[in-house]
């Protein structure tokens, strides 16, 4: 028997020796209507007013007390201090986004001219960019890549480790063929993509297309489009350029020096690029 059922046949008399209930008591039990039922609403809402609500209240703010504050305290923290400064790393945030510019830009390599100087007129290895350190310090440049819209899975050019731009100076990258010799203020590469079979070079499109500048980890540092719905229209025979060089609008090259189609390495004067 539970407690509650002995207490229960101690207020009835109901219960036998053997803890049962007898048939007298039943019946004794059954006769004392107008009062049995009052000894067992006071008996029984007292033994429920001891126990339950007492327990239940106990168990309940034990719990919340000895678990919640705990895990919020130590998992909510822990998880915003090591997730929150990896979601501000990414692309679109690189350090060096503003601090270096597309200076210059050739997509029509069948233009007259040999813009890298190699003595063969090519369409794709005559292509070039020019970059631009508009900062106040050097630049480490290992690892940046140069990514063409269409071929975004092999970035056109990577630039090898120790690749250091000094404020105010420039590098161009040519499609292919043989660099020039560097200058003063500028620095020549030739795109070093590994392009199965014949290579693609910078791969411009002159119709329409896009070339991103991305740093070490793969963020933005600059981009540039042109064709319908871009900043830029396709221009050929001509090159891209600021004026003035590093600060300037991007402009046809010969709306800036009249009768000049292009100036890899050199400012839109001809003048050679210097270190403030």
């Amino acid at each position: 028997m539970t407690a509650r059922t002995i207490m229960l046949c101690v207020a009835l008399g109901a219960c036998g020796e053997d803890g049962g209930r007898g048939s007298d008591a039943v019946g004794d039990g059954l006769a004392e209507t107008d009062t049995a039922p009052e000894e067992v609403a006071d008996t029984a809402a007292e033994v429920i007013d001891d126990s339950a609500p007492e327990e239940t209240s106990d168990i309940a703010l034990e719990e919340v007390a000895d678990t919640a504050p705990e895990e919020v305290a130590d998992t909510a923290p822990e998880e915003v201090a090591d997730t929150a400064p990896d979601m501000e790393v990414g692309p679109g945030a690189s350090p060096f986004e503003g601090l270096i510019v597309f200076n210059e830009i050739l997509i029509d390599g069948a233009t007259d001219g040999d813009p890298n100087g190699d003595g063969d007129i090519d369409a794709v290895a005559d292509e070039f960019v020019e970059i631009a350190n508009v900062s106040g310090e050097g630049i480490d440049l290992g690892g940046f890549s140069l990514v063409e819209e269409t071929l975004p899975e092999v970035p056109r050019h990577v630039f090898s480790q120790g690749t250091t731009l000094a404020p105010g100076t420039v590098i161009v990258v040519f499609g292919g063929g043989t660099a020039p010799d560097d200058i003063e203020g500028a620095r020549f590469v030739v795109a070093n993509a590994p392009d199965p079979g014949i290579p693609f070079g910078l791969s411009l499109d002159n119709g329409g297309d896009t070339l991103t500048l991305r740093d070490a980890e793969g963020r933005l540092v600059a981009t540039l489009s042109w064709g319908e719905g871009a900043p830029l229209a396709p221009l050929s025979d001509e090159s891209w350029t600021r004026a003035p060089d590093l600060s300037g609008a991007l402009v046809p090259h010969t709306s800036a020096a009249p009768g000049v189609i292009f100036s890899p390495g050199r400012r839109v004067d001809g003048s050679v690029f210097t270190t403030p």
